[in-house]
Order: structure tokens, then sequence, then C-alpha cells
């Protein structure tokens, strides 16, 4: 993919953060006991953010096909059935066992508004709904984010081969490690994607790695 199509990509991931519930993510039965509860509720219309922004518009260029992009994050079910055939094994950069599963469910919502596929019954699409998700495990509850593990899951994101690297984690605090590791994601052509939240903001100021330059910054809304 060219950088020029790589970056209309990271487009649409950037649309991701503007809100809408994607399709039944739900954890399999090897994941149910001591985790988070699937979701019930299945979304039967469009969202209001995906008919906002429209990603069909991009898809005249590309759906993904062929992309990795890594979810940076507390893992991600491939029990899910909107996400069914889309989850690689990944990687946990604390034990470095795969981690196609999600307690939390957090990285596995994240992953479905990126990659979700068409479900009969719902109207939700992820907004490039070819790509293949490479989940990056850095922590199992969202409200618990290391600095020296974010950065430690971004290099693994890359060595796994991933071409967009979306972080829906951040912290305020702007270590060596953390802009390293965005250097490092700029050298193999790599676009690191991230949240302007984080959940230590009661003190203000920025987040890492959104704030770091190269990284597209997404603010939620709605």
């Amino acid at each position: 993919m060219t950088g020029a199509a790589l970056r209309r990509l990271a487009v649409v991931l950037t649309g991701t953060a503007l809100g809408g519930t994607p399709p039944l993510i739900a954890a399999g039965p090897a994941e149910a006991q001591g985790c988070a509860a699937p979701a019930t509720r299945v979304v039967r219309d469009v969202p209001w953010a995906q008919q906002l922004l429209a990603p069909q518009r991009a898809w005249v260029l590309t759906h993904g096909e062929g992309v990795v992009v890594a979810v940076v994050d507390t893992g991600v079910s491939a029990a899910s059935p909107a996400l069914a055939g889309a989850v690689s094994a990944g990687r946990d950069v604390t034990t470095n066992s795969r981690v196609d599963s999600d307690c939390s469910g957090h990285g596995t919502f994240i992953a479905g508004l990126i990659a979700a596929r068409p479900v009969t019954g719902t109207g939700f699409i992820g907004f490039a709904p070819a790509v293949r998700i490479l989940p990056v495990r850095v922590t199992t509850d969202q409200n618990q984010i290391d600095a020296a593990k974010l950065a430690s899951g971004i290099r693994a994101a890359v060595d796994g081969g991933a071409r967009v690297v979306a972080v829906a984690l951040g912290t305020t605090a702007d270590t060596p490690a953390l802009r390293r590791a965005v250097g490092y994601a700029a050298s193999h052509d790599a676009l690191v994607v991230a949240s302007t939240d984080a959940p230590d903001m009661s003190a203000g100021g920025p987040v890492y790695p959104a704030a770091l330059p190269g990284v597209v910054a997404v603010a939620s809304a709605g």
C-alpha cells in the first residue's frame, strides 16, 4: 500500500473515536468466567457516527485489504462474531503469550470499530472492514496504564508487521521510552493513531503518545 493510501486509511481510522456501538462483541466460553460480561445489545440501525462520517466514501479507494492494524490495548477476542477470521494470535508484552482473548472487552470494542465485518441483522460495519487485526495486550484494565508497557506494545505492534498502530489508551507521562517507540514506528513506516483520553487526566496537560510529533491524535465526542 502506498503512503498516500495508508494515510487515507488512517483518516478512516481516526473516525472510530467519534462513537457508535459496534455489533455484538461477545467473549468466548473460555473467556466468560471471571471476565466482563459480553455485550447483549445488537445494533440494528446504522449508528449516528457512521452516518456522519460515511466511511463508504473511502471504500472506493480501499477497505484495508492486505493491511495489518495493531490494537494496543487489553487484547482482542477472536470469538467476537463481528471479528470472525480477522484476529491474529497477537502478543502480550508482559507474558509473551498469545492474546486473541479479552477479559476487559475494551480492546475488542476498539477492534470492532476499526474492522468489524458485516453481520446479518446489524447496521454497524467497521471503518476498515477488510484489515487484519493484530492484538497487543499492554494491560488488562484500561484504567491502569503503564507507560513502559505502552512503549513496548507499540514496538511489538511494529515488529508484528502492523502498518497502522491504534492506541486507544493514553498516559500523562511523557517518557523517553514512549518517544523512542513512536520514532521506531515512524522509522518502519508505521503510523501511530492514538487517543487524547487518559485515566490520569485530573491534573490536566497533554496525553501521550497522542501528543508526540508524528502521531495522529484522536479526540472522542458524543
